[in-house]
C-alpha cells in the first residue's frame, strides 16, 4: 500500500500520455484520489473503531486497492479525447489509501512500546516515501 505515495507523484505524465489529459486537468483530476481519501477517512475510522476486526479491514483495503490499480492497467487507451472513466480508478484509490490511513497505520501504537513509538513511525514513513 506504501506504493501508493510515490505512484501518485508520477501518474501526472501518466494521464497525460495514456488519457489524454493536459497537464493542468491531469493535476486536477488526480486530486480526486486525495479528496476522496480526505472525506472517508474519518467515517472509516469511527466504523473500523467501532467494529473492530482491523485485520480484515487491511486485506479489504488491499484488495479495494489492487482493485483500482488493475482496473486502471484495463482501461484502454484514449483516442483524442480525455477519458473521464478514469475518475472511478481515483476514486477506489482514495478508499484504499483511506483504509491505508484508518487501519494500517493506526495499528502501529498496538505493536509498538511506547519508547520507540517515534522511531516507528519515522521508519513507516521513511518506507513509505523511499518505496
Amino acid at each position: 500500500m506504501s506504493m501508493w505515495i510515490p505512484f501518485m507523484d508520477n501518474v501526472n505524465s501518466m494521464f497525460q500520455h495514456r488519457f489524454c489529459y493536459t497537464q493542468l486537468s491531469a493535476g486536477n483530476v488526480i486530486t480526486i484520489a486525495y479528496l476522496v481519501a480526505v472525506g472517508v477517512s474519518l467515517p472509516l475510522g469511527v466504523f473500523v473503531d467501532t467494529w473492530g476486526h482491523r485485520r480484515l479491514m487491511a486485506v479489504v483495503g488491499i484488495v479495494v486497492f489492487l482493485t483500482a490499480q488493475l482496473m486502471m492497467l484495463a482501461y484502454p487507451q484514449c483516442q483524442g479525447e480525455e477519458e473521464s472513466g478514469v475518475i472511478a480508478v481515483l476514486v477506489l484509490q482514495g478508499i484504499g489509501y483511506a483504509f491505508y490511513a484508518t487501519v494500517l497505520c493506526a495499528t502501529i501504537p498496538l505493536v509498538c512500546k511506547l519508547s520507540l513509538l517515534g522511531t516507528a513511525f519515522g521508519l513507516m514513513e521513511m518506507f513509505e516515501s523511499f518505496f
